[in-house]
């Protein structure tokens, strides 16, 4: 980028003034510091002499000087103009100052220790720091001057300006450059706010996205406890959050050391990985993960490392990224595996919200197998149950009479024969000897079986005869169920029942 200026350098107090309105004007206006440092650039150009002006920032983690902003002058003889030049981080090497600097091996490294400026009026006559002044001197540059750029307590680093002619920079210069700096410093420390509260909102935009995807995760685990059906919902979620091609879950069966894929979710897949698919788990990504129960990325997918099946298959289907997660509860269970078609396609972060979502999915898979061991363990004892009652009925044909006597079994002949008829039937016993259960067999196997068993207490009425007081109901039980289309059957002295 090119700056252009008309005007030859005037020292006069008022242009200079001038300019620092205009700087500050420029700072207050604009947050990129890219557009700050190229704006007070130009407005020093037409206060100051310079060829170079280099603004080096320092970096705590190094402990040394880094050029992030380097400007040459071209100077029009014609037309008696100059231009500034802003190098690229490509040409700044073949610069007369590197790039990066030592703090004890440049003026600059001295003004941000101390915090003061420093003025070299011709460099030819400076023995100090020959690494940085002798490239100088060999490029003809002569005057130096070096400026911190300090705001409040925190030292961001140093200002430097070289011009090719002898006593550039005088004390006035000194004093009016200390201000731009100051100015310069202010906007510097503003933007590294701005940028930290920029990046804090979108670190907590991320973590309250992530606490959210956890959230809807786990309602929608809860709602049901078939994973295999709950899986697309889950990857979707995800996928809002961790952008993926592939996901699936595998269930280790650890007599085989097998594992098979429980659930798929792999829109543009072939196949070639499916689900009910079964592969060992060892030389596989996923045995990996399981037998170090730790997360594995694999970038680029490769069978170099895991020579296994599953690592092939997913290849052919185009997979370059992938990421295996154990699913640990009381024992090893499984894997989560999430993958991409391009690489590089996982990070640090994504790998720490796919572990906590392998915690609620590892959670979730224990509960849908032990669910679907209890259904079939429920099966299991419902369909031994009907295998032993057939096999009672084909003994005996009733439910609640056992017994292999032969008394018995005629008595019981006796009830098939006179169940199919539309006979009155008294059953004769003494008490407890299942009068009830004989009367209850003969309704079973009647045709009247569909209707309602009706057991009602008979009351002896005083005056009558033998017969009437044993069959004569008690007042309002039995006419409800003649009202009702029931047919009696006298059984015995002190009970009625009445088949309808």
């Amino acid at each position: 980028m090119h700056w252009q200026s008309q005007s030859p350098p005037n020292n006069s107090a008022g242009l200079r003034y001038r300019a620092l309105l205009e700087i500050t004007s420029t700072i207050a206006q604009r947050h990129d510091l890219d557009g700050i440092v190229q704006e007070l650039t130009q407005r020093l150009l037409n206060v100051i002499n310079f060829d170079y002006v280099y603004f080096l920032l320092h970096d705590p983690d190094t402990n040394r000087l880094n050029a992030n902003w380097v400007a040459s002058v071209l100077h029009d003889q014609r037309t008696n103009s100059k231009q500034v030049k802003w190098i690229s981080n490509e040409e700044i090497p073949k610069l007369p100052i590197p790039k990066t600097l030592a703090l004890d091996e440049a003026p600059a490294g001295w003004v941000w220790e101390h915090q003061k400026p420093i003025l070299y009026p011709d460099i030819t006559r400076e023995s100090s720091f020959p690494r940085v002044l002798n490239p100088l001197r060999a490029a003809g540059l002569i005057s130096h001057c070096v400026l911190p750029l300090t705001h409040a307590d925190a030292r961001l680093g140093a200002i430097s300006f070289m011009s090719r002619r002898e006593s550039a920079y005088d004390e006035a210069d000194v004093e009016f450059l200390q201000h731009a700096a100051e100015q310069l410093a202010a906007a510097l420390r503003n933007a590294s706010e701005r940028k930290a509260v920029l990046a804090d909102q979108e670190r907590l935009a991320a973590e309250r996205d992530r606490l959210r995807l956890l959230l809807e995760l786990n309602n929608v685990l809860v709602s049901n406890l078939d994973l295999h059906a709950l899986f697309p919902a889950i990857s979707q979620c995800l996928r809002r959050v961790v952008r993926h091609d592939y996901a699936s879950v595998a269930v280790l069966d650890p007599p085989t050391d097998m594992l098979r894929v429980y659930a798929l979710v792999f829109p543009e897949g072939k196949g070639l990985v499916h689900e009910e698919m079964i592969f060992p788990a060892e030389s596989s990504p996923a045995g990996w993960a399981l037998k170090y129960r730790k997360p594995l990325i694999v970038d680029p997918l490769a069978t170099k490392e895991f020579p296994g099946e599953i690592t092939t298959s997913m290849m052919s289907e185009g997979v370059r990224c992938a990421c295996w997660l154990p699913l640990i509860r009381h024992k090893a269970i499984g894997t989560l595996s999430v993958a991409s078609l391009h690489e590089h396609a996982f990070g640090p972060n994504d790998l720490e919200l796919l572990g906590q979502v392998a915690n609620q999915v590892a959670i979730a898979l224990e509960n849908a197998l032990a669910f679907r061991q209890i259904a079939a363990l429920k099966d299991k004892l419902a369909q031994e149950r009907l295998y032993l009652e057939q096999e009672i009925r084909s003994d005996y044909n009733f439910e609640e009479i056992m017994g292999e006597s032969t008394s018995l079994h005629r008595i019981l002949q006796q009830v098939e024969t006179v169940a199919v008829t539309n006979a009155t039937v008294l059953v004769l016993g003494e008490t407890g000897t299942g009068k009830e259960l004989i009367a209850r067999a003969i309704h079973n196997r009647s045709p009247r079986r569909a209707g309602t068993f009706v057991k009602a207490e008979l009351r002896r009425r005083a005056g009558g005869t033998a017969g009437e007081r044993a069959v004569r109901p008690r007042e309002g039980r039995i006419h409800r169920c003649r009202r009702s289309k029931t047919r009696p059957h006298r059984v015995g002295p002190s009970r009625h029942f009445v088949s309808g």
